[in-house]
């Protein structure tokens, strides 16, 4: 038996939530199964792993992390995943099969691309679909727009404000957040793009 309060429940972003904790984009939300027994365990909402238009090459490496040295010694880790090898059209189903399953739980999706048509037709596939809100992946060396290649979106103010302002444009009313990193020498900068560009958060951060 699944216990709940009033208590916890709350408006995040005009969505209401029976609790604070959500499953975000990662392994764990990447399979169908896994995600619906996240959600009936008791989770008030999931992102789904982050999706790519048709057509886009997925080169996954398991394990997905990286070990950094030092002396002999492991010092951290490094997470070197990157997107769910499932396209668009795959997450769409996803979205609309658990929105009936669980319409009182926050269902949303994360998204990545490296032009404006390509985020924009994906925020309206998921506007489509019924998703709660949708996450931009700022926050891995993929699809940065041509600036600084190999380089993260959220590690430039510019390609930041840029790109979250054409993912606004399409979203219109629905709720958006941008997956920010640590890596870079002032997130607040990073974060002044976001809002600049009319995004409704930020998501910190992806891995350390």
């Amino acid at each position: 038996m699944i216990l709940t309060s009033p208590r916890l429940s709350y408006d995040f972003l005009g969505i209401r939530l029976e609790n604070p904790f959500i499953l975000s984009a990662a392994p764990s939300t990447d399979e169908l199964p896994i995600a619906r027994r996240g959600l009936e365990a008791g989770w008030a909402g999931l992102i789904l792993k982050t999706t790519s238009i048709l057509g886009t090459k997925v080169d996954l490496a398991y394990p997905m992390m990286s070990a950094f040295t030092g002396d002999g010694r492991i010092l951290g880790m490094g997470n070197i995943d990157l997107i769910s090898a499932y396209h668009i059209d795959e997450v769409v189903k996803r979205v609309t099969i658990l929105k009936k399953e669980f319409p009182n739980k926050m269902i949303a999706a994360s998204i990545m691309s490296g032009s404006k048509e390509g985020w924009q037709s994906l925020v309206k596939a998921l506007k489509d679909a019924g998703a709660d809100l949708i996450e931009c992946s700022f926050s891995c060396p993929q699809g940065n727009i041509g600036e600084d290649p190999g380089k993260m979106l959220a590690q430039s103010e510019s390609a930041t404000e840029r790109a979250a302002s054409w993912v606004k444009e399409a979203a219109g009313s629905l709720p958006v957040l941008i997956k920010i990193t640590p890596q870079v020498t002032d997130i607040a900068a990073i974060v002044k793009a976001v809002q600049r560009a009319g995004c409704d958060g930020v998501t910190a951060s992806n891995s350390v």
